[in-house]
C-alpha cells in the first residue's frame, strides 16, 4: 500500500477508535511549546552550557525541517479527514513533530544515559509519529522521513559533537554569538527568498535564533547566573522556573494581540521570547535572589 494515503489513518482509528484524546495530548510532546519548556527549565535551573547545545540543536532541526518540507512541497492530506481540535500548517514533508522528537529525546537520551529514560523517550517518539497520522495531518510517509530524517541528525551530531566543541573552543564567545546572529537574520531572509510555504513561514526559528543570539550574549557578559542552588535551597530554582515560565509565556501569548501575523512580525515575537528567556528573566532572577 501507498504510505502516502488515508488509509493508514483509517486503519489507526478503527483499531483505537477511544484514543482521540490521547492523541491529541501526545502530539503536545512533538511541539514546539514541549520543546520551549525543556528549554527554559534546563537553563535556568540544570545546566546553561549542556542547554545552549541543546536549544541549538533544536533549531538546526528544525530548520532543515522547514527546508525540506520547501523543497518537497508536499500537501497535507485534506482537512477533511483531520480529526477535530487538530491543527497543522504548511507542508507535510517530513513530519516536523516525528523529526524534532526524535533529534530532541534521543539526544536527551544520550546525554542522561539511563535505561529507564531511553525507553521512556523511544515511547514518546513512538507515540508521537503516531499521533500525527491518527489525527490525520500527516501521511505515514511523512511520519517516517521525519523519524529517519531525526534519526541522521542525531548520528551525525553525536558522532561530530566533539570535533565541532574543539573547532568552536577557538572562538571567543563574542565571535560565537555574533555568527549565530548572523546566521539567523541570513537563513530567514534567505529562507524567505526561496521557500514559500501555504500558512507557515521561518519567523520563529529565524526569532529564536535571533533572540537567543542576543540575549545569550548579554547574559554571558552582564549576568552570568549559576544553576546551582543557594547554600541547598533548592525551592529558589522552583520558584525561578515557575515564574519565569509564566513570564514567558506573557510575551509569549501576549505580543499576537498587539503585532500582525506576518513574517517579519513572527520574527519579532519569537525573537522577543528568546531574548526573555535567555537574559531579561535571568537578569531579573539574580538581582531578586533566586
Amino acid at each position: 500500500m501507498n504510505l502516502f494515503e488515508i488509509i493508514w489513518t483509517e486503519m489507526l482509528r478503527d483499531t483505537m477508535p477511544w484514543a482521540s484524546q490521547f492523541f491529541l495530548a501526545v502530539t503536545e510532546l512533538g511541539g514546539s511549546n514541549a520543546y520551549l519548556l525543556i528549554l527554559v527549565i534546563g537553563f535556568w535551573a540544570v545546566n546553561k552550557r549542556e542547554t545552549i547545545v541543546f536549544g541549538l540543536i533544536y533549531l538546526f532541526s528544525g530548520a532543515i525541517n522547514f527546508w525540506l518540507k520547501g523543497t518537497f512541497a508536499n500537501p497535507r492530506p485534506p482537512v477533511s479527514d483531520w480529526l477535530p481540535g487538530a491543527t497543522a500548517s504548511g507542508y507535510s514533508l517530513p513530519s516536523g513533530h516525528a523529526q524534532s522528537s526524535t533529534v530532541v529525546y534521543s539526544w536527551l537520551s544520550i546525554k542522561l544515559k539511563k535505561w529507564w529514560t531511553t525507553i521512556a523517550f523511544i515511547t514518546v517518539i513512538l507515540l508521537v509519529g503516531i499521533s500525527r497520522v491518527y489525527l490525520g495531518v500527516h501521511w505515514l510517509g511523512d511520519v517516517l522521513a521525519g523519524w529517519a530524517v531525526g534519526l541522521l541528525i542525531v548520528i551525525a551530531l553525536w558522532r561530530f559533537e566533539t570535533p565541532i566543541s574543539t573547532f568552536l573552543s577557538r572562538y571567543s564567545r563574542d565571535v560565537l554569538y555574533l555568527s549565530l546572529l548572523a546566521l539567523g537574520i541570513v537563513a530567514t531572509i534567505i529562507t524567505e527568498l526561496v521557500f514559500t510555504a501555504p500558512g507557515d513561514d521561518f519567523g520563529s526559528t529565524g526569532g529564536l535564533i535571533i533572540g537567543f543570539a542576543i540575549g545569550l550574549w548579554l547574559e554571558g557578559r552582564y549576568v552570568n547566573f549559576a544553576t546551582e542552588a543557594q547554600n541547598g535551597q533548592r525551592w529558589r530554582l522552583v520558584l525561578r522556573v515557575i515564574f519565569g515560565i509564566g513570564v514567558v509565556l506573557i510575551f509569549m501569548y501576549g505580543l499576537p494581540l498587539f503585532l500582525p501575523s506576518d513574517t517579519l512580525f513572527r520574527l519579532i515575537r519569537y525573537a522577543v521570547v528568546g531574548f526573555v528567556g535567555s537574559f531579561l528573566w535571568p537578569l531579573i532572577f539574580t538581582r531578586i535572589g533566586l
